[in-house]
Parts: C-alpha cells; sequence; structure tokens
C-alpha cells in the first residue's frame, strides 16, 4: 500500500490581441510519494531500468512565457517556454482540437510526447 500527494500553484497574466494571446507567469509543483510505488521506483532506478532523480519529495518551480494562436473557433497552437528547475530550459508546443490536446516537449535530457483528451470521448 502506498499514496502520494500533490500540489500545484500556477499563476498567470495574459493579453489578448484578437486571435492572439500572450502571456507569462510562474508554476510550483510540490509532492511526495510513499508505499509500494516508491519502493517499486527506487528498485528500478538501483537496477539500471530507468532514470529517476526523484527522492520520496520533490520540488519544481519555473518562470514561463508563452504565446497562443487561435485558427479558428474549435482549434488553438499554443507555445510555452519554461525557465526553471527541473530542466532549466523546457520548450512545449500544443495543438488543441476541440478536446483534444497534442504536445511535444523537451525537459533536461529527455523529450516528451503526449495526448489528452475528456474521459467523455471514450
Amino acid at each position: 500500500m502506498g499514496g502520494g500527494l500533490l500540489g500545484n500553484i500556477k499563476v498567470g497574466l495574459n493579453f489578448r490581441f484578437s486571435n492572439f494571446k500572450l502571456g507569462s507567469g510562474i508554476d510550483f509543483l510540490s509532492g511526495f510519494e510513499t508505499g509500494e510505488f516508491l519502493d517499486f521506483r527506487n528498485s528500478a532506478k538501483e537496477k539500471g531500468i530507468i532514470y529517476s532523480d526523484i527522492d520520496w519529495a520533490s520540488a519544481n518551480f519555473s518562470v514561463f512565457l508563452f504565446g497562443a494562436y487561435h485558427l479558428n473557433n474549435n482549434s488553438i497552437l499554443k507555445i510555452q517556454l519554461n525557465v526553471g528547475l527541473p530542466g532549466i530550459l523546457s520548450p512545449i508546443m500544443s495543438y488543441q482540437i476541440e478536446e483534444k490536446v497534442f504536445w511535444i516537449s523537451y525537459s533536461g535530457d529527455r523529450g516528451i510526447v503526449g495526448f489528452m483528451t475528456s474521459l467523455e470521448n471514450f
């Protein structure tokens, strides 16, 4: 058995100019893990199966700039640049069409590709 707790505070300011939005802000995230998941992750790290620099507690802090362009009523192209820890420089580009979001980013030493949608679409 195990568990964890994660907290995130994000504050931003943005300005809209017709179909274009420009903004900046700060993001702080902290959390901790316990139990079986932490044991599993630490065991995989020790065996060299995964790379993890996260201990039982972690914190991230970044300042970000972003721009978003509304291509039409249903789609948005967004670019965001995070400066902070971890990763020092973390760019993100995303494309949202209706309730689906596709993104690609880079943080530290790894690239990330993602997809998110509403559970109502399944």
